[in-house]
């Protein structure tokens, strides 16, 4: 997730993925200037799950994207039969991601937070 203005442009990002992945139905949309285009595509997250600390990519066929944190909040618990570990990474958002119309919105150092979920019960 990310917001914010860039130049005259206020943006908006949300990206899901993997307990979506396959199902037909995604999280994922850009809102720029009040005007959202839904990604309908899956999208993957490349990380490293060693270190959450080093850049993150966010790919599908229109989105391109690098994730560049600089905090991360770690939470985990285990209270009986519920187990929970995530990972709440804060940073910077690059790269572009193709509009419905033919247009491609570059993002450029975009403010947001990216996160790492593991659940069991």
């Amino acid at each position: 997730m990310a917001s914010g203005r860039q130049g005259q442009d206020v943006i908006g990002l949300n990206f899901g993925g993997q307990w979506t992945d396959h199902t037909g139905s995604t999280e994922n949309a850009v809102i720029l200037n009040g005007n959202i285009t839904k990604i309908s595509e899956d999208v993957t997250f490349i990380y490293h799950s060693n270190n959450y600390m080093k850049p993150w990519g966010i790919q599908s066929d229109s989105v391109r994207l690098t994730f560049k944190p600089f905090f991360e909040r770690t939470a985990k618990s285990n209270v009986l039969v519920v187990k929970s570990e995530v990972h709440q990474v804060v940073g910077h958002y690059y790269g572009e991601v193709s509009l419905n119309n033919d247009e491609t919105l570059v993002v450029d150092g975009l403010l947001g937070c990216i996160e790492e979920h593991k659940a069991t019960w």
